[in-house]
């Protein structure tokens, strides 16, 4: 898994160099995700991770596309009967870490664009690889965000996957 990321991401930043020298409407976000989990004690296994995106504005329209590689930490919590070796330690919830990487090309829809301020919405569909029994899952994920001085995003996105694999992430970026 970590030789595909390495091969991913060295395709990611040769796109965007190349692109960048023929036009300036195509950019790379560099940011800290933090998994965001709605189940009770969803918080406590829960660790920041890294994105990074290109993405690119079709002329002076209003929509922008996007591919998104991240890594973050986030928490499942498990019901259930729970044993050490032979010994019985009881029943109730167990917050467990994973570790999940994803892939995501995206669309987003700029709602209101001021020079020092747009709003946007979008939505996504790709492939999480994470460190459970399944492994890998199709996500569907809806987006909204703000850009700030045309530099700065932070955006909301809810990872739509079979249970308990859902989870809402908060991203904080920076276009390089």
């Amino acid at each position: 898994m970590h030789s595909t990321l390495r091969v991913l991401l060295l395709v990611l930043l040769s796109a965007c160099s190349l692109s960048a020298m023929a036009e300036r409407r195509t950019f790379v976000r560099a940011g800290l995700n933090f998994p965001i989990s709605f189940a009770e004690q969803g918080y406590k296994e829960s660790r920041i991770g890294l994105t990074l995106a290109l993405e690119h504005r079709f002329g002076t329209s209003s929509w922008e596309a996007g591919l998104q590689v991240s890594n973050e930490g986030y928490t499942k919590v498990i019901f259930g009967d729970f044993y050490f070796g032979e010994t019985y330690l009881g029943t109730g919830n167990m917050p467990l870490e994973y570790i999940s990487t994803s892939f995501l090309p995206y669309a987003n829809y700029h709602l209101y664009e001021t020079r020092k301020f747009s709003a946007y919405v979008g939505a996504g569909a790709g492939l999480s690889l994470d460190n459970d029994e399944v492994d890998k899952h199709i996500v569907l994920v809806p987006r909204c965000g703000i850009r700030m001085f045309r530099r700065f995003d932070l955006n909301f996105q809810y990872y739509i996957s079979p249970w308990p694999n859902s989870r809402g992430i908060l991203t904080l970026s920076y276009r390089i």
